[in-house]
């Protein structure tokens, strides 16, 4: 069985070496191994328990899209419209939410880029792509 991933925050990278866990410093990229790391620890939900965490935030996630979508259709900016307090407050439902924007990008389009950045912590689109472009990078992904 595959052991779970540890973090202790944010640039932190796990990874099995051997038979220990350890993370890799940032700073000098050395091994610090599982023994060596301050508490506490914590493990990373599994699949299914992102899918049930997206399912619950489902209703609060739609009435955000749906307000988000009606205040922000006719601004031409894109500051504006990614910071309107509905995207904002999208942003902040965290990555468990990220399966609902790409469900959102896929049926409504809209520029969901830059929340799916933030939450996902990955940027899926390569450098230079359009809006097309950027859609179905993430849709593929």
């Amino acid at each position: 069985m595959p052991k779970p991933f540890l973090s202790r925050g944010i640039g932190t990278i796990l990874a099995a070496w051997e038979d220990s866990l350890c993370r890799i410093d940032n700073r000098t990229a050395e091994p610090i191994f599982f023994e060596q790391m301050a508490l506490p620890l914590q493990v990373f939900p599994n699949a299914s328990f992102l899918r049930a965490e997206a399912e619950q935030k489902h209703p609060e996630f739609a009435a955000l899209a749906e307000r988000w979508r009606r205040e922000t259709r006719f601004l031409s900016s894109l500051d504006e419209k990614i910071l309107h307090p509905a995207y904002q407050s999208i942003i902040a439902m965290g990555k468990s939410a990220v399966p609902l924007v790409l469900s959102e990008l896929e049926s409504h389009h809209g520029h969901w880029f830059w929340a799916l950045r933030f939450m996902s912590g990955e940027d899926s689109v390569p450098e230079g792509s359009n809006i097309a472009q950027a859609r179905k990078a993430w849709l593929d992904c």
